[in-house]
């Protein structure tokens, strides 16, 4: 892989994770990812391994080849149409609900009909 790939796609990177108002870390834990290595790549000092390249893709909603260069469209377009999309934006304004959605989307159905029922006794509790 030469230099200007790596640049290439640490340039899309940031591009994309700054259209969604993220920060690195947000990033990071997101993909499963050190802050660290998020830096590297957004520095351009590595490429991704393929498995992270496609978890990278799928977290920011943009296609492999966006983040590669490789496509016609800038990976901050894509990433902005796609935020555009997500129900994110009814609690942009507050990271630690921002933080918990993350976190339940990747749980079983099962857990969040769990976390649901707790939800709905812990309000009971307060009537």
């Amino acid at each position: 892989m030469s230099r200007s790939l790596a640049a290439t796609f640490a340039q899309q990177l940031r591009a994309a994770r700054q259209a969604r108002g993220w920060t690195q870390a947000e990033l990071a834990e997101r993909v499963g990812i050190a802050v660290e290595v998020c830096g590297r790549l957004e520095r351009g000092g590595v490429l991704p391994r393929a498995d992270t390249l496609v978890r990278l893709s799928e977290s920011l909603g943009v296609r492999t080849d966006t983040l590669l260069g490789l496509g016609t469209e800038r990976a901050a377009d894509a990433a902005e149409r796609a935020a555009a999309r997500e129900p994110e934006a009814d609690y942009a304004g507050r990271p630690e609900l921002r933080r918990l959605m993350r976190r339940l989307k990747a749980e079983s159905p099962r857990t969040v009909r769990i976390l649901g029922a707790l939800i709905s006794s812990l309000r009971a509790g307060k009537r």
